[in-house]
């Protein structure tokens, strides 16, 4: 079977977010199993090269020729952008007729032109959506995202199939699933998947124990409420450090753009011992590895929308002893008190509560350790890819 995946971001191999890596990750499991894979995404110039076997097509957004265009572009950037997106994507699809299934994300309805003009097989994966990702972060949303937001919702209802790692993703998007139940759609939920890690040697020793967190830096991933929650807690464990790996975003506050990071550093400047804290930036995937091995227990403090994040996915894979808000679709992988600890999102007190627990007692953590050493398997992406092309057979059929 001959797969095109579809991301609406350019691909660079150290800048990689979650649906990027995704796809990369389950490009290469297909790939693995006997299928043909490439992945297309925009670029500044028209082009192909090769990155660890896989074929990545990148190509210039078309340029829309439209009266009032400037105008247009200052109120309705990111619609004109993704509408671009789409019909480039028909291009470069149609010119070749070559891809069994094509697939992209519902964030920025690649497929949506494709589907519309009736071409078979477009596999829409729910990940989070434009306006999901608007609203747990307080980002102003105008008619821009909003009529985003309905390209999206089209995006998945002409798809030939779609597919979720979450039954609560699913749920969001009641409105499409209900057109879909009605034509008889297919419809799946497949989990996303990692691979699954060989315990190496990292160049990297830390000399305290330390909490782990992997995230862009914002209110979605509920940084603030975990830094809060740490300058309690360390005072009572002198020897503990908080480690937050992900790269900074903006915060629309008081009608202007701040960092993200400059809110946490203000927080933090209220605790007596800031270097407790440490701030890594985003780190390519290649070199997490060393993080998750090494750390104390890792926490997933999400809030609002949170889908099925990778990073949390692969601290199951390394067998570490997790806590997670209860925020979306957490708790179809945590189960409270079986793998991890649940605590109630965005509660600062009772995220501390848990982290006690996880810190003083040690069988807990070596329980929710060998827990977690075997629901890891049902995260693997090789497994994952077996799933996903059954679906793709089916659709295709």
């Amino acid at each position: 079977m001959h797969i095109l995946f579809v991301i609406p971001v350019e691909y660079k191999d150290r800048e990689l977010g979650g649906v990027a890596t995704y796809t990369f990750n389950i490009a290469q499991a297909l790939k693995s199993i006997g299928h043909k894979v490439e992945v297309l995404c925009p670029g500044k110039v028209d082009g192909k090269t090769k990155v660890k076997g896989l074929i990545f097509h990148k190509v210039l957004p078309i340029d829309l020729k439209i009266k009032g265009k400037r105008f247009l572009q200052k109120v309705l950037p990111v619609f004109l952008a993704r509408i671009s997106w789409g019909l480039s994507v028909y291009k470069f699809v149609t010119k070749y007729r070559k891809y069994d299934i094509v697939e992209s994300p519902e964030w920025g309805a690649g497929n949506l032109v494709l589907a519309f003009r009736g071409y078979k097989n477009t596999i829409v994966r729910l990940h989070k959506s434009q306006i999901q990702y608007y609203g747990e972060n307080l980002l102003p949303i105008g008619i821009d995202i909003i009529l985003v937001n309905l390209l999206e919702v089209l995006s998945v209802i002409f798809a030939s199939g779609v597919t979720s790692p979450t039954k609560y993703m699913v749920s969001t998007h009641w409105f499409a699933k209900k057109i879909r139940t009605f034509c008889r759609s297919y419809m799946k939920i497949i989990p996303n998947g990692v691979p699954i890690p060989l315990l190496r040697k990292y160049n990297f020793h830390p000399k305290k124990d330390y909490i782990l967190t992997v995230g862009r830096l914002e209110d979605g991933k509920g940084t603030l409420t975990l830094v809060r929650a740490f300058c309690k807690l360390a005072p009572l464990y002198p020897n503990l450090r908080l480690y937050l790996v992900g790269r900074d975003t903006k915060k629309y506050s008081n009608t202007k753009w701040i960092s993200y990071k400059s809110i946490l550093l203000k927080e933090i400047e209220k605790f007596k011992d800031r270097s407790k804290i440490r701030f890594f930036g985003q780190v390519p995937q290649d070199k997490l590895g060393g993080f998750y091995q090494n750390c104390f227990f890792y926490v997933a403090p999400s809030s609002g929308y949170e889908n099925h994040p990778l990073s949390l996915l692969d601290a199951i894979s390394y067998k570490k002893a997790v806590i997670v808000s209860s925020a979306g679709g957490l708790a179809e992988i945590v189960r409270h008190g079986k793998n991890g600890l649940v605590f109630k999102e965005n509660d600062i007190n009772d995220l501390l509560m848990k982290m006690k627990m996880l810190s003083q007692d040690k069988a807990l953590r070596v329980r929710f350790q060998k827990s977690n050493a075997l629901e890891r398997t049902r995260y693997d992406i090789k497994k994952t890819s077996l799933l996903t092309s059954s679906f793709y057979k089916v659709v295709s059929q």
